[in-house]
């Protein structure tokens, strides 16, 4: 149930014209619902996706963008050195063995640089039509894998561990 008041009272979306729930969402809406388990995930899993909720909630994106951005990480950073790369290539490799294809070693980068430049004080630049879309992109990516997670045990036990995720997507 939504709060009607407080922090959970609003939530926003990075393109206005996909904020509603359309006819063909609700079956897999419905299959997620019923595959929910918060108590089975891994506790990365579900930092990320407390990190996915609370982004919605703020309006700026250059708010949402360093929270998207740690929801991927807490799932698959495991060291202090090499930050990007662990984000860049790991999600690649997260990607690989989703079979999917939602964002590529470039893209990954520009996402990861963003994060950092609004986490170290400077400003997003431009929200234009391609800085839009790289946000798109990385909200898409943390959703499809917190819904493999939910949906998938296997996949979701990848994240149980520190030792888990580096064996499963090891640094190139």
């Amino acid at each position: 149930p939504a709060r009607r008041a407080g922090c959970g009272e609003t939530a926003s979306v990075a393109d206005p014209t996909q904020n509603w729930i359309r006819d063909e969402d609700i079956t897999p809406i419905q299959g997620l619902l019923v595959a929910f388990r918060p108590d089975q995930l891994p506790d990365r899993v579900t930092r990320a996706m407390w990190h996915h909720e609370f982004a919605h909630q703020a309006f700026y994106v250059d708010v949402r963008w360093p929270v998207m951005t740690m929801g991927l990480e807490s799932l698959v950073h495991t060291d202090r050195a090499r930050s990007t790369a662990q984000f860049v290539d790991r999600l690649l490799g997260v990607q690989a063995t989703m079979e999917v294809d939602l964002a590529g070693e470039e893209e990954l980068r520009e996402m990861y640089d963003r994060r950092s430049q609004l986490a170290h004080g400077r400003g997003l630049g431009a929200y234009d039509d391609e800085t839009r879309a790289l946000y798109i992109s990385l909200e898409n990516l943390l959703r499809s894998i917190l819904v493999r997670a939910i949906t998938d045990a296997n996949f979701a036990a990848r994240f149980q561990s520190v030792e888990e995720v580096k064996v499963s997507w090891p640094l190139s």
